[in-house]
């Protein structure tokens, strides 16, 4: 029995569409549901050195990698038992995921393709994915 796994993905959402055979399974993660943090912005405070921000950048930055790490984790979790991954979408969010999928060597072999893809209803994503498997 094989199984197949399809992702269209953007740093806010992501898209799975499973084929075994001929049953389709189709799942949505949210980032904001999968790992729901407040960024506080304009948080300051007066020290004895002067008024200082409390939210900089970089700790702006940090929270939103620490993010998606976790979203990307999820997702992996998700994906764990496919035979052959397929992720599509937009930005760089399927880069990224590809990226934290190699520090698992067996998942990280099981990718078939990493390509651009605008946004998609779930039928075109359904309808993609399986156009993808078919030629294999």
């Amino acid at each position: 029995m094989k199984r197949y796994i399809g992702i269209w993905l953007d740093h806010e959402k992501a898209t799975l569409v499973t084929l075994v055979n001929d049953f389709v399974e189709l799942a949505h993660l949210n980032a904001e549901d999968v790992y729901n943090t407040h960024i506080m912005h304009g948080n300051s405070s007066f020290t004895h050195f002067g008024h200082q921000d409390m939210n900089s950048e970089r700790r702006i930055e940090r929270r939103h990698r620490e993010h998606l790490h976790h979203f990307y984790r999820t997702i992996i979790g998700e994906i764990q038992n496919a035979e052959k991954i397929y992720i599509a979408g937009p930005g760089e969010a399927k880069f990224e995921l590809k990226k934290e999928m190699k520090r698992i060597k067996k998942l990280a072999a099981k990718v078939a393709a990493v390509e651009d893809e605008d946004k998609m209803s779930d039928q075109e994503v359904i309808s993609m994915v399986r156009d993808f498997f078919d030629e294999d």
